[in-house]
């Protein structure tokens, strides 16, 4: 009986966590009028909000703008990595140095 208490106080409290990440998720769906309301369900459930969103903000010009900075940092820590551990082997007094070059 104490562990189905303990449960039932686990979920109630989960719900109570969860509840405002989905009514997040579902403000993004009701139009500008009922995004007030407290509850989840609405009568207009639309993707008006994203298509104004996509129209006012170029989303697709940012997200490959993100893609091109990336795969520019990427390339240059690879780039400064492979220079770094070919140049340490030749200037260092490591042993075996020749089977590490090869």
């Amino acid at each position: 009986m104490k562990k189905a208490i303990i449960y039932i106080l686990l979920i109630i409290g989960g719900l109570m966590f969860a509840y405002p990440f989905l009514w997040m998720i579902s403000a993004t769906f009701k139009p500008e009028v009922e995004i007030g309301s407290i509850g989840l369900w609405s009568s207009n459930f639309g993707l008006h909000n994203y298509m104004a969103v996509f129209q006012k903000i170029p989303i697709g010009r940012a997200f490959l703008n993100s893609i091109f900075v990336s795969a520019c940092v990427t390339l240059s820590v690879i780039l400064f990595l492979k220079l770094i551990l070919t140049f340490v082997p030749i200037i260092t007094n490591i042993p075996r140095r020749r089977d590490i070059q090869r």
